[in-house]
């Protein structure tokens, strides 16, 4: 339908956007198009999420040539977190929105976000208590938090050790022995950490 075209056009306007607050616009009218969209959410909502988190990572890499561009992205991943909890509560796609969860939290800890980096973790767990029952289902989505935690780099010792525990814990306590014992070797590695590549350049680089 035209409306449906129209709003894809809309949709996918950012990847092509020079600048970046018409990228942001087009993202909010995107939104108005899709939020009446019912159970077609399911399927709207992750493109636009998507496309919401590309441009942070637009932002980012155009820090030296944006002004104010923490603001800018702080309230686009605010956007998306909005869109997140309603996908994974009016339109009951838990899975999706926990992948999405932790794809906004990589690029908020990119972005040095620590409490915004952290409400995204806790927003993945409650995904995951709330909505997530099966029993592979459960290793899945436990696999894939410890992953993501692996490279975060923005936490204090103390968030950080809020979130590695919680998630060691959900791991101990899944239904299957064999499910619980790999998840809890997996979670065992979050307490050492390499250093990352920027921080072994910059050591090299003293000595």
């Amino acid at each position: 339908t035209t409306w449906a075209f129209s709003s894809m056009c809309v949709l996918y306007y950012p990847r092509f956007s020079q600048h970046c607050l018409t990228s942001q616009q087009i993202l909010q009218t995107a939104r108005r198009h899709f939020e009446t969209g019912g159970e077609r959410m399911r399927f709207t909502y992750p493109a636009l999420i998507t496309s919401a988190i590309k441009l942070c990572r637009r932002y980012k890499n155009r820090e030296h040539l944006e002004d104010d561009w923490q603001s800018k992205v702080s309230t686009i991943l605010k956007f998306v977190r909005q869109l997140n909890s309603i996908l994974s509560t009016t339109v009951d796609a838990p899975a999706i929105a926990l992948r999405l969860f932790l794809l906004a939290a990589q690029i908020s800890d990119e972005c040095g976000f620590e409490n915004l980096t952290y409400d995204m973790y806790v927003d993945a767990f409650t995904v995951y208590e709330d909505s997530i029952s099966e029993s592979r289902a459960q290793l899945q989505a436990i696999t894939l938090i410890i992953g993501t935690l692996q490279g975060a780099r923005v936490f204090s010792e103390d968030n950080y050790d809020t979130l590695i525990t919680k998630a060691a814990l959900h791991g101990a306590k899944l239904l299957k022995k064999p499910h619980q014992a790999s998840a809890v070797n997996l979670a065992s590695h979050l307490w050492w950490q390499e250093i990352p590549s920027e921080e072994e350049a910059a050591e090299a680089t003293k000595e």
